[in-house]
């Protein structure tokens, strides 16, 4: 992961690692309709849309995002991977600071997508998973759900329910290719991603990445 990256490759490397990926995606955002990204932070990403169709526009942006990085190595050889966690809610948005003010989004919506995101197991192309709240699963509706499975081959699979840090028991989902099996998603059949990137989604619906 990216901890490991930096202790065994050097910063410098590292640095150039990340870049390329953010490059990628930020390409992949400006081409997405509806969706902003609100800050990077080391490996992470938070991205985030108000669209009506949110549920679906974080979903395309996501696998998109996975087919712009599939091609990008890390320092050590291995290939790049993403953490994908996505939730849906209220969320407040603002400048903060006087020196140096940045705009961010805050709120319980940012951290459950954070959460979803660095409770996964890693993602690629190939075997893409997104993690997500039952809130996002509620606004995924049956002909996105039937889009997924029959342009992508992807399926919806809900956990048995496991403990979030810092949010307790919770119920989520996630969205893998059929004919993968395994992951870790703590009682899903399988799940998402670490070491190269990572991503989450939503206000309405928010979204971030981790390398």
């Amino acid at each position: 992961d990216y901890e490991e990256i930096v202790l065994k490759c050097g910063p410098g490397p590292t640095i150039r690692w990340i870049n390329e990926v953010f490059v990628r995606l930020d390409k992949t955002l400006a081409q997405a309709r509806g969706m902003t990204k609100v800050e990077t932070f080391n490996n992470f990403v938070l991205v985030y849309t108000s669209r009506q169709q949110h549920a679906e526009t974080c979903v395309a942006c996501a696998l998109s995002v996975l087919d712009s990085t599939q091609h990008v190595q890390r320092p050590d050889g291995q290939q790049t991977t993403l953490k994908l966690g996505m939730s849906s809610g209220e969320v407040t948005a603002g400048v903060i600071g006087s020196r140096s003010p940045r705009y961010s989004i805050f709120g319980d919506t940012v951290n459950t997508a954070s959460r979803m995101a660095s409770s996964t197991t890693p993602s690629t192309c190939a075997t893409p998973f997104i993690h997500f709240t039952l809130a996002t699963r509620k606004l995924v509706g049956r002909q996105l759900e039937e889009k997924l499975r029959k342009d992508y081959g992807l399926r919806i699979a809900q956990s048995q329910g496991r403990n979030v840090k810092g949010k307790g028991w919770m119920e989520t989902y996630l969205l893998h290719a059929q004919d993968v099996a395994g992951g870790h998603c703590e009682g899903a059949p399988t799940s998402v991603v670490d070491d190269g990137l990572g991503s989450y989604a939503m206000p309405d619906q928010l979204g971030s990445s981790h390398n």
